[in-house]
């Protein structure tokens, strides 16, 4: 394997982040859904999280990112006399929270990654909001 043999790619991220959620305590418990890497069954009108990794440098040291989304089903609410559909931040958050407590304490060796920034993303096709939270990677 010579100079390879320690390199990570992007389904090396994927598995490590996929990995590190799906065997914690309380998150698989947490969601209505599931954990998926790379994309959800199109037909989910549940609570699901989805990772990707577009991006890992192969040059020592790496460096990468991936994305965990968190999609979550919009909810009905009266405003004004006139039902909306809003997204249910509330859920949004307690799934985040989960998430970012799971990182937080993970120990991967020769790998250190930072939350770098979430973003909340409308899907408003699917009745859904999803809240990107981008991981940067440093990869010894």
């Amino acid at each position: 394997m010579g100079a390879f043999e320690k390199m990570y790619g992007t389904v090396d991220c994927n598995e490590i982040l996929y990995r590190l959620l799906n065997e914690s305590t309380g998150l698989k418990e947490l969601i209505t859904g599931d954990i998926y890497m790379l994309e959800r069954p199109d037909s989910s009108e549940r609570e699901d999280i989805v990772i990707n990794t577009p991006s890992v440098s192969q040059t020592k040291p790496q460096v990468g990112y991936s994305n965990i989304n968190i999609y979550v089903p919009d909810m009905a609410l009266k405003i004004e006399g006139r039902e909306q559909i809003r997204a249910n931040g509330k859920r949004l958050r307690e799934i985040r929270n989960r998430v970012y407590a799971i990182l937080e304490v993970a120990n991967v060796p020769d790998l250190e990654f930072t939350i770098d920034q979430e973003t909340p993303i409308s899907a408003s096709e699917i009745n859904q909001h999803l809240l990107n939270v981008r991981i940067n990677w440093y990869i010894c």
